[in-house]
């Protein structure tokens, strides 16, 4: 008797052991339903929680919703790491994140979360959440991922789903890896600095060598007839210069060509949803060397505008009532294979 209770204290001691201890835990979802953001078996119920008390190197577990409703700075190299449960649903942060790493080697990892952001720029920089991932300065590593507005918010006009950038003088030399994620529909605005995902290049940020055909096709986007648009602005300012531009909305990609060609030449992508509404009081000149791509199972119709070609201009795709005119001494349009002539009009 006495080695039968001997077992039984012993084995209670063992079970106290693992409750209290973290070591005994396991990393399954249905072990830990009642857990929110965990740091090393240490639970946080909000990421503001778990990133202020993590420390440099940390990777913070998402098990379950986080309606934080905030604007989380990460100042430090960490991970957050999302486990999706057996249903494979990702667990959903609704906030924003805005990141600035200083050292030379800092880096953030995001994986495998949905980061619902309201859009608003209210008072204080723990209140803004209109861009959903923001990175300031530093390295980021995010994959399976999804960005997106929360649908009972009312964002402001200039809300963004993703901006990447260095600050000047910026002495990180991380990569700036953003692959296989989602980004939720965004209206556009090329006055008011909006979209899904914007690269900012030059003028009050740093040069950093990304390719942003390979951003764009690595990534999904949601369209929708009011647009969604991927951008680089290579000299922001007064007046902003895209480098590559890309939209579902043919009225947005119309003011683009306006206000916005780089001097340096420009590519812009429409996937085609709609037809043109827009009114437009004269032509659009194309001063730049522009490469006008049309994308989806729709025609691109232009509505009669008129493409005044002072530079050059490559166009490929399905576009009919477009009129292109060559216009000073050096003019060039090339017309693309899968382009039917007979629904353009070419002027000489």
């Amino acid at each position: 008797m006495k080695k039968l209770f001997k077992i039984s204290v012993c084995f209670c001691l063992v079970l106290l052991a693992c409750t209290l201890f973290s070591g005994c835990k396991t990393d399954s979802v249905s072990g830990k339903k009642n857990f929110k953001a965990m740091i090393n078996g240490v639970n946080f119920n909000s990421l503001t929680e778990a990133v202020s008390n993590a420390k440099t190197g940390d990777v913070i577990k998402v098990y379950d919703d986080l309606p934080d409703h905030k604007n989380v700075v990460i100042d430090k190299p960490l991970t957050i790491k999302g486990v999706i449960s057996s249903k494979q649903v990702k667990p959903k942060f609704y906030g924003s994140l805005t990141v600035v790493l200083d050292g030379e080697e800092d880096s953030v990892s995001i994986e495998d979360i949905d980061i619902v952001h309201d859009g608003v720029d209210a008072d204080g920089q723990a209140n803004n959440t209109k861009i959903g991932v923001n990175l300031i300065d530093g390295g980021i590593n995010m994959k399976s991922s999804r960005v997106g507005l929360d649908e009972a918010s009312q964002p402001d006009k200039d809300a963004t789903g993703m901006i990447i950038s260095r600050k000047l003088g910026s002495k990180n030399s991380m990569p700036i890896v953003v692959e296989g994620n989602e980004f939720g529909a965004y209206k556009t605005n090329n006055k008011d600095l909006s979209g899904a995902l914007i690269i900012k290049r030059g003028g009050n940020f740093q040069k950093i060598n990304l390719n942003e055909g390979e951003i764009y096709n690595g990534n999904t986007f949601e369209h929708s007839e009011e647009g969604n648009m991927f951008i680089s602005i290579e000299n922001p300012g007064d007046s902003m210069t895209y480098s590559y531009f890309v939209t579902s909305s043919t009225n947005e990609l119309v003011g683009a060509l306006l206000d916005c060609q780089n001097k340096c030449g420009s590519n812009f992508t429409l996937i085609t949803l709609s037809p043109l509404t827009r009114q437009l009081d004269e032509p659009v000149a194309i001063d730049e060397s522009t490469t006008l791509s049309l994308e989806g199972n729709n025609s691109a119709s232009f509505n009669g505008v008129t493409l005044i070609v002072k530079g050059s201009l490559d166009i490929e795709g399905d576009v009919c009532d477009l009129v292109l005119k060559k216009e000073g001494m050096t003019p060039s349009i090339i017309i693309g294979e899968d382009v039917d002539k007979s629904k353009i009009v070419i002027l000489h």
